[in-house]
């Protein structure tokens, strides 16, 4: 878990903003999102969540600002997630998630790709969280 989080539902979603110029954010993502900049980023994770977005979306967030959002807004990304190859990868890549996030992503993948999940558990895969 984060030592301290930046982004929860009561943060203003303008302070997403600075980090996006920062971590390859796309044009884009950047101009819709400025329509939330006096909004709070549970508002924005709102509006995300309930769009049609592309899945890839939720990976690029969470790999770079996962570890600095709560739970709660983490869980509504994930949720959104449905790609088992994609909820596979987070699962192995993100050594930050929690019991209840392994609990959300494993049934998106578990099944659908064995050949990664046989890898994973003969230890030719290793997955970040310890």
């Amino acid at each position: 878990m984060p030592k301290q989080l930046h982004f929860d539902r009561a943060t203003k979603a303008k302070l997403i903003f600075k980090k996006f110029s920062n971590r390859s954010a796309c044009a884009k993502g950047v101009s819709w999102c400025n329509g939330f900049k006096n909004k709070s980023f549970g508002e924005l994770a709102d509006a995300i969540t309930a769009s049609d977005f592309d899945q890839t979306w939720a990976a690029w967030f969470l790999v770079l600002f996962g570890a600095d959002t709560s739970l709660d807004i983490r869980k509504q990304v994930i949720d959104k997630i449905s790609e088992p190859s994609l909820a596979f990868n987070m699962y192995k890549r993100l050594f930050w998630l929690t019991d209840a996030e392994d609990d959300l992503l494993i049934p998106k993948f578990r099944g659908k790709l064995p050949v990664m999940e046989n890898e994973l558990a003969t230890g030719i895969i290793k997955r970040a969280k310890v």
